[in-house]
């Protein structure tokens, strides 16, 4: 996958999830930003399950995130270099909303499989945490070699 092909599969989830779609209202905005020249060699392997969890995310944030309330919803996309020949790809979604729960909280079955698609289906690893400035941040962290 080329890099302009993830920008293309950011975007696109980005506005198909635009305000209107969800309950989300025209108070919420979507930015998407990145640095990422190619993705994977077998790109539909890797394409389908990074969107699956992408628009999962995103459709928390707005639907949990922000509901009631105006806001924004961050899509970042980074790739770095590791040790030796890894390669990392970081996806984060944030948002300003009301941010975690106190206290341990249950994952329902959307981020239940949000966690199996990216540690099963794409070898990575994936946290949540509270957002500095408030909010809520998951951060996606992938392996590229492994894609």
């Amino acid at each position: 996958m080329t890099g302009n092909q993830f920008t293309e599969l950011l975007t696109t989830t980005s506005i198909s999830l635009a305000p209107g779609r969800l309950k989300a209202d025209d108070n919420t905005d979507f930015n998407c930003a990145g640095s990422v020249t190619r993705v994977a060699s077998n790109p539909s392997d890797f394409a389908t399950p990074l969107a699956l969890v992408i628009n999962e995310l995103v459709t928390n944030a707005v639907e949990h995130g922000l509901e009631g309330r105006t806001g924004t919803v961050w899509l970042l996309a980074d790739r770095a270099a590791g040790d030796g020949n890894d390669e990392f790809l970081t996806v984060t979604i944030a948002d300003d909303g009301v941010g975690l729960p106190d206290g341990q909280y249950t994952e329902g079955l959307g981020l239940q499989i949000v966690r199996t698609l990216v540690t099963s289906e794409l070898g990575g690893s994936i946290q949540w945490s509270p957002r500095d400035g408030g909010g809520t941040a998951v951060e996606i962290v992938l392996n590229l070699a492994r894609a």
